[in-house]
């Protein structure tokens, strides 16, 4: 069944100590899922003291890698333009829900 992520990762200077791991898991949570049109698709958005959109929703590993890979740990933090970003986006690009059909 298609179904869309959205990575809404804090790139402030709070996590300066942890970004090499949250990149990690991030990637861990991506390589956990099957990618495709008719798979997942990941969107990445970063906050510091405003909200970044590193990819809209993308079917490649590489892409998504590279938009994960872009957290630096620096500046404030605004959780709330990273949320705010990820329902826009959501609601401008995200695929309609599928439906399941009985087939008996």
């Amino acid at each position: 069944m298609p179904i869309d992520f959205i990575l809404v990762l804090d790139d402030s200077g709070s996590v300066l100590s942890s970004v090499q791991a949250m990149r990690n898991f991030a990637k861990a949570i991506v390589s956990g899922f099957d990618l495709g049109e008719e798979a997942s698709r990941f969107a990445v958005v970063t906050f510091t003291s405003a909200a970044t959109l590193r990819t809209e929703f993308s079917t490649a590993r590489s892409t998504i890698g590279s938009a994960i890979n872009q957290l630096t740990g620096r500046g404030w933090t605004s959780i709330s333009d990273g949320l705010r970003m990820a329902q826009q986006e959501y609601t401008l690009r995200a695929r309609p829900a599928s439906m399941l059909r009985n087939t008996y």
